[in-house]
């Protein structure tokens, strides 16, 4: 990954948006102050690619005071280059945004190649880089202090600081799942243990579970044969009630049968005396019939008459109703018109008095016209007064002016005739001293000039006082002439108004002249009685139809009367036509029901006949029954016996499947004891080897050689082969032949080999560094990747001039494994040694970044 171009806006101190043109460098110093921003510049660019910093959160890394942050970071990675553009917004419309573009160097468009998601487009560019965010910081950023962070640490903690730096702490994790897994699993086995123990106690109970089932199996086969003889017995028994049960059924269906017929004759009889008593009645009103008849058609006929007279009171209604609505309605449309005539000659009146309102406001538009005249010689004089009284202020402001001058002028020369007096006085204009040959001549100067001077202060104070009492005049003239401005305006106004009102004479004369003539025209009408002339024709017509229709009221009465008198043949007629039917039904009625009478008497003695014979048969049934009752009781007694010890054997049996399914319990519980003990043991292999002296030693001692090659390669480079380090990670005890874990690093040259720390600045931070430099691009190929930049932010403070040199040479020695080295400095020495720079300076407005 080689770094192009970097642009950062509201990124910790970077407040305005920034650009870092990375093109071209190769090596380079990133100089600043503390806390200028320097270390800001890479913090945004693991931001921007892995979302990730050294701050605990995304807002730790916002501007203060900012909301919204974003930074995009071009580089190159193969053959193309690449873009991650990165934002973030804070606060309660939080949003992340990630986009990842892609172009072939040199082209101009970018091509996205984001996911659908900021999740797993940070999984596309990590697949694409190959890298993730501990894998470059371990081995492309070399931070502060972990330089000589493996050759100071003790050879037994070395292999720590080595299995930090190559990421292997996964491996601790999980020796720690392992061995909390073995734990799960052996307390699990434990109460497993428990478990056998309590299932072994409750099969101890088998045995005598067993020999109570058989026991109880033999009881019930036992009484299973008893209730066998007694079932057989109940049967027969109820065979026989139920031959006897048909006749008790049809004793009980004669039984009622008899009860019927017996209700039905007696009710037979009840009929037959009321068809009697009411025939005899009938036959009483039937004897009336000729009277009856009579009376009905002298009802019938007065009937007709009232009916008639009804007819015609009825058409007369809508008649009479019809006039009286007309009429009502003529006597309305009379007041309208005569509403209509007032409304007319109280318009006309009106506009009269409003005509000789008008030619009195007509004289008083004269007498307001020559009134007005006067007024516009006021306003022009208004006028005039006012510049007059802005000229007297003007003057009096300059003649103020000149009297404040000539005051200062006479002050002047008084101080310098009392200077004279004295013999200190000077000349004003050249600055040298008076001689007293002088001074008469000097005197009698200053005193002719002061004397012209007060002169003219005098003559202007005396016009100043002219100018005040002028002012004063024109200041009440000016008001007395705006008071009679403002009337000026209001009667201006009242002229306005009477034009208006004059020019509308006209059309009143009109108005007053139409009202007069509708008035006259509706008056006419009214007085002729043509303002309603259908009305007047309905009501005529109406009135003619009415007469035809003649209504007898006394003939009305005396139907009413005979109506009244003979309705009672009209209710007799009525029941005479039905008493003739009913006679004659009546008849056949009582005929057939002594026909009825007769067969059911017949029937009831049958009956009785029939009843007889059945208890006959019946009489040996309730010796039947109380043997049937006895077997039963037996039968009920041993039933519940066999019920009680089927309880009892269920009851027994269901603890045996209990026992079984225990036993079962047993068995898979042993299993799973046996496979927990496995898995346990499995998991214990697993902690181990996932342990510092498991898989992470082996990974130690396979990249030991590696890492020596690599070291030795680079401090071929720097110390000329001067140099050569050798990686132990056992040794033999002094005291016994025990074999040491440990990692110990042997420096040998010319001389031989010595310890690291009998080695001198210069040389021991060469081994530092190429051990460093080593681990890194170490863990790059592990990763599967390379690394094309170094960044390295070291203190370089406590290095003497050799040692600042030794850095330079040692840079220079792996230069060419590296497509771009940034080295992070605040020291002016070590800043001048690169020949490029890119410094950071703070202003109020945020970092700022200069490429030199």
């Amino acid at each position: 990954m080689i770094p192009i171009a970097l642009r950062l806006d509201n990124f910790m101190s970077y407040r305005s948006p920034t650009t870092v043109d990375f093109s071209g460098v190769r090596t380079a110093c990133l100089s600043g102050d503390n806390g200028a921003g320097k270390s800001a510049l890479l913090e945004a660019m693991t931001w921007a690619v892995w979302g990730k910093t050294r701050a605990s959160s995304d807002r730790d890394v916002i501007t203060i005071g900012e909301s919204q942050m974003e930074v995009t970071f071009d580089f190159r990675l193969g053959d193309r280059d690449h873009r991650v553009f990165r934002r973030r917004t804070a606060g309660a419309r939080a949003s992340a945004t990630l986009e990842f573009f892609v172009r072939d160097i040199g082209a101009a468009d970018w091509l996205s190649i984001s996911a659908d998601s900021v999740r797993e487009t940070e999984r596309k560019i990590v697949s694409t880089l190959k890298m993730d965010y501990e894998t470059f910081v371990n081995s492309a950023f070399l931070m502060q202090g972990q330089a000589d962070t493996f050759t100071e640490k003790r050879p037994g903690e070395r292999k720590k600081v080595l299995a930090d730096i190559l990421n292997l702490g996964d491996y601790d994790v999980l020796n720690a799942l392992a061995r909390d897994e073995e734990r799960t699993l052996r307390a699990r086995g434990g109460h497993i243990r428990d478990l056998v123990s309590r299932l072994d106690q409750q099969l101890e109970q088998r045995p005598q579970v067993e020999a109570e089932l058989e026991k109880l199996s033999s009881s019930l086969l036992d009484i299973g044969s008893k209730t066998d003889v007694f079932e057989k017995d109940v049967h027969a028994l109820q065979d026989q009630l139920n031959a006897l049960a048909g006749l008790i059924r049809s004793r009980d269906a004669a039984t009622v049968r008899l009860q019927r017929h017996i209700a039905r004759l007696a009710e037979t009889e009840k009929l037959m005396a009321a068809d009697r008593a009411a025939l005899a009645k009938l036959q009483t009103l039937v004897a009336r019939g000729d009277d009856i008849e009579q009376g009905y058609r002298q009802f019938v006929q007065w009937r007709s008459v009232a009916d008639s007279c009804a007819d015609i009171l009825r058409r007369r209604q809508p008649l009479e109703a019809q006039i009286r609505a007309a009429e009502s309605q003529l006597e309305r449309a009379r007041g309208n018109v005569v509403r209509r005539i007032d409304r007319h000659l109280a318009t006309a009146q009106q506009t009269r008095d409003a005509l000789t309102q008008l030619d009195k406001r007509e004289a008083e538009l004269s007498t307001l016209r020559v009134a007005a005249q006067t007024d516009t010689e006021k306003i022009q004089r208004l006028s005039q007064a006012r510049n007059d009284l802005r000229g007297n202020e003007s003057e009096k402001a300059t003649l103020e002016a000149e009297c404040a001058g000539l005051k200062t002028a006479m002050n002047e020369i008084r101080q310098n005739m009392e200077l004279l007096a004295t013999g200190d006085a000077e000349c004003p204009i050249c600055r040298r001293s008076i001689s007293e040959g002088e001074h008469e001549h000097v005197s009698a100067l200053w005193t002719s000039e002061g004397t012209q001077l007060g002169d003219r202060f005098r003559t202007h104070r005396d016009r100043i006082k002219e100018i005040d009492a002028g002012v004063k005049n024109l200041t009440l003239e000016i008001k007395e002439l705006e008071k009679a401005s403002t009337t000026a305006n209001e009667r201006a106004a009242v002229i306005r108004r009477i034009e208006s009102e004059l020019g509308g004479r006209e059309q009143l004369e009109k108005v007053a002249e139409e009202a007069s003539t509708d008035a006259a025209q509706l008056s006419a009408l009214l007085e002729n009685n043509t303002y309603e002339p259908e009305l007047v024709l309905t009501i005529t017509e109406t009135s003619a139809a009415l007469k035809e229709l003649t209504y007898d009221a006394e003939q009305a009465i005396e139907a009413d009367k005979q109506i009244t008198a003979l309705r009672r043949f009209e209710k007799e007629h009525l029941e005479l036509q039905t008493a003739r039917v009913r006679f004659s039904n009546l008849e056949q009625t009582i005929s057939e029901r002594v026909t009825v009478m007769d067969e059911t008497q017949t029937e009831i003695e049958a009956l009785n006949e029939e009843l007889a014979g059945i208890n006959t048969a019946l009489e040996g049934e309730p010796e039947l029954r109380a043997r049937l009752g006895e077997s039963r009781d037996q039968l009920e007694r041993l039933q519940a016996e066999r019920d009680e010890l089927q309880g009892r054997f269920g009851a027994v049996q269901n603890q045996m499947e209990h026992l079984d399914r225990v036993a079962g319990d047993r068995d898979n519980a042993q299993i799973e004891l046996g496979s927990l003990g496995l898995d346990a043991d499995a998991y214990k292999e697993l902690g181990v080897a996932f342990g510092r002296n498991g898989i992470q030693a082996m990974i130690v001692e396979t990249i030991l050689p590696e890492l020596e090659d690599e070291t030795n390669r680079l401090l071929a480079r720097m110390a000329n082969g001067h140099l050569h380090v050798s990686l132990r990670s056992t040794r033999q005890a002094v005291s016994n032949e025990n074999i040491i874990e440990t990692l110990d690093i042997i420096i040998r040259d010319e001389s031989g080999e010595r310890p690291y720390a009998l080695y001198s600045g210069g040389e021991s931070f060469r081994v530092d560094f190429a051990i460093r430099v080593a681990l890194s691009k170490l863990l790059v190929r592990r990763a599967g990747t390379t690394i094309d930049m170094l960044i390295i932010d070291e203190g370089f403070g406590t290095q003497d001039s050799r040692g600042r040199d030794g850095l330079i040479e040692a840079l220079q020695s792996i230069e060419s494994d590296f497509e771009t080295i940034l080295v992070i400095s605040h020291i002016d020495e070590v800043r001048d040694m690169f020949p490029t720079r890119i410094e950071v300076t703070k202003t109020d407005a945020g970092s700022q970044v200069t490429v030199i």
